[in-house]
């Protein structure tokens, strides 16, 4: 093999290993990988946060605590999934009334669901979401986006779940 060819190929490797859809900091080595009893890798090879609930999810500021209380199905994977959440303000309270935007985003690919995601106000901070639509398998960062107090950038939430075939 010439120096070029592997030059080339140790060039690529590293791209492909530093393309998680995550940031560069490892996880912990308790989450390196959870299967189900089914089988399934609900981590992407340790990449994405493990789907055990509940999980919460903050805004940078701590404007907004959002928590992933239930869902349906019981798993997140490919297909459409149905969540329930629940909204804290910055207070720790339950918060009603918001207006705010679940976005299903896969990093690694730059592309969103092709499904748009009605939420809907239940009362009491509790909020419900669906469909969240994975259409492939592979990490999905799932956005919650509040408005921006300056009507620009989103206050976001971000949760990084693997989807898998179901």
């Amino acid at each position: 093999m010439t120096r070029v060819t592997s030059a080339i190929i140790l060039l690529a490797a590293a791209g492909f290993a530093g393309c998680t859809g995550k940031s560069d900091q490892p996880l912990a080595a308790a989450d390196a990988a959870v299967v189900t009893g089914d089988g399934a890798d609900t981590t992407c090879g340790g990449k994405a946060t493990p789907f055990v609930l509940p999980v919460t999810a903050g805004t940078p500021g701590d404007e907004f605590s959002v928590t992933l209380t239930a869902s349906d199905p019981a798993n997140f994977g490919m297909g459409d999934n149905a969540w329930t959440l629940r909204v804290d303000g910055a207070d720790g309270k339950p918060t009603s009334g918001l207006s705010f935007k679940v976005v299903p985003w896969m990093n690694e690919h730059k592309h969103g669901a092709v499904k748009a995601v009605i939420v809907t106000d239940v009362g009491d901070g509790v909020y419900e979401a669906k469909p969240i639509n994975a259409n492939m398998p592979g990490i999905w960062d799932i956005r919650v986006d509040f408005p921006g107090g300056d009507g620009g950038t989103p206050l976001r939430a971000v949760f990084s779940f693997c989807a898998s075939a179901r």
